[in-house]
């Protein structure tokens, strides 16, 4: 009895925490940022606090997803890490990927027959983070392999957050299949959310390109005209619009001087 009063622990060991220092790495975060670092004021609907709900561990313990949609430089990735750092913080395991890797992993393991195996690196952790879905072209089983992944998620309630620059009317001729691209969507909004990031580009804010680029690009989409690929400022151009036009007006007003005068003197000249 001594001896075993001896031995008993003074405290019984808690669970540690994972080392917050490390875990990033282990996660491939492609950079590092946290939701204290991100600019909502770039944001035109998006506050913090409609995040609320992702940034606590009932975003893990009830399976929730999240879809961050917006164009290049509206800070998608940049969220999508902080939600995932936060879920590491809480204690859950977290992995990021993008899409093309993930695709093209599990197409590979398709064709040499290990499919199943392969699925549990994206299966397995707590959180799965896929970034840029619908940047880069993907081969023809895309649809196939990421069904796998979001419907075997799905079914045990994994938390899956995706960044992309498509609406989700496109994810069909994105991933090469109407059907599959609708079921996975499904799945993942079932209990999850579409958040749209506008504003301008957190990348090019300092360069004002807004309103620029952009409608430039459209009209040469709809009239296969070539963009310039230094567009000129909107104002420089308005300016030498107005001194075109000027010139323009000068010169016409020559052109009526002259030829009054040219009329006077035949009139002077008919009347010797």
């Amino acid at each position: 009895m001594i001896f075993l009063l001896c031995c008993w622990p003074k405290k019984w060991p808690i669970a540690s925490k994972p080392d917050c220092s490390v875990v990033p790495r282990q996660a491939h975060f492609p950079f590092f940022k946290t939701i204290d670092e991100f600019d909502f004021s770039l944001q035109t609907t998006l506050r913090q606090s409609l995040l609320g709900s992702y940034l606590g561990p009932d975003f893990v313990t009830e399976g929730r997803s999240l879809i961050l949609y917006g164009k290049a430089g509206r800070g998608k990735t940049h969220l999508a890490v902080a939600i995932g750092y936060r879920a590491i913080q809480n204690g859950f395991e977290t992995l990021c990927t993008t899409a093309a890797k993930l695709v093209e992993d599990l197409s590979n393991a398709s064709k040499k027959g290990c499919l199943q195996e392969s699925l549990l690196t994206y299966t397995h952790p707590h959180v799965l983070l896929v970034d840029e879905v619908g940047y880069l072209t993907y081969g023809p089983d895309a649809a196939n392999v990421l069904f796998h992944v979001v419907n075997d998620r799905h079914l045990r309630k994994r938390p899956m957050i995706f960044t992309t620059n498509k609406p989700l009317s496109e994810w069909g001729r994105v991933l090469h299949d109407d059907d599959l691209a609708a079921a996975i969507l499904d799945r993942i909004l079932e209990r999850g959310r579409l958040i749209h990031l506008d504003g301008t580009s957190g990348r090019t804010r300092h360069l004002n390109l807004e309103g620029v680029l952009p409608g430039a690009a459209e009209r040469a989409r709809i009239s296969g005209i070539r963009v310039p690929e230094f567009p000129e400022p909107t104002a420089c151009l308005d300016k030498r619009m107005l001194i075109r036009q000027r010139v323009k007006t000068i010169t016409h007003t020559v052109e009526l001087l002259n030829f009054a005068q040219k009329r006077n003197r035949r009139h002077v000249h008919g009347a010797f």
